[in-house]
């Protein structure tokens, strides 16, 4: 995250994915994506939302990726730089955060590619994902479709129940990009 997109209006979107999230399994950001104490201290104030500690929580626990573009399907070990690190996250450490203790997986996703001809429409690209990762690890997911927000999980009972915490909150159905 960079400092200008601090208080846009998404960030008041990742504040209410933190009350969602808060008596299940509360919500930490990875602050490898938030580049010094200054940022991740205001975007805590701003959104509820804590860094994950070194050692993940005890209890129950979510986590939230904030990468500048979003998911790739290229490996970790392929995003070179840190500012490369900054822009994307893999699917490989979705997955792996999952199997480390994560409950949820909450990851902006603002990377598709825009050439339709060639890789169809976006929520084509954003259903390609959730089949990856299904198809990888079998881990189930959903996409808030408008930000959009991708959501993993290593069951299907935890998805669901998080879909219809959504759907108990007002977000109409047709907004919750699944795949069949």
């Amino acid at each position: 995250m960079d400092h200008q997109f601090l208080g846009d209006s998404f960030d008041i979107i990742k504040g209410f994915w933190e009350e969602l999230l808060r008596g299940w399994a509360g919500l930490y950001a990875c602050s490898r994506f938030y580049p010094d104490k200054d940022l991740q201290e205001k975007f805590t104030r701003l959104t509820g939302i804590e860094m994950l500690p070194p050692d993940n929580p005890q209890i129950p626990y979510s986590l939230f990726n904030d990468p500048d573009k979003g998911i790739t399907l290229k490996d970790e070990n392929e995003l070179i730089s840190k500012l490369d690190q900054r822009k994307h996250i893999s699917i490989s450490t979705i997955i792996k955060k999952l199997k480390n203790g994560a409950r949820c997986v909450i990851t902006f996703d603002q990377s598709y590619n825009r050439n339709y001809s060639k890789y169809r429409n976006r929520e084509y690209q954003l259903k390609e994902k959730m089949k990856h990762l299904k198809k990888k690890s079998n881990i189930y997911s959903f996409y808030y479709s408008h930000a959009p927000f991708l959501f993993a999980f290593q069951n299907e009972k935890d998805m669901v129940k998080v879909k219809n915490k959504l759907v108990n909150k007002g977000i109409p159905e047709d907004k919750i990009l699944l795949i069949t």
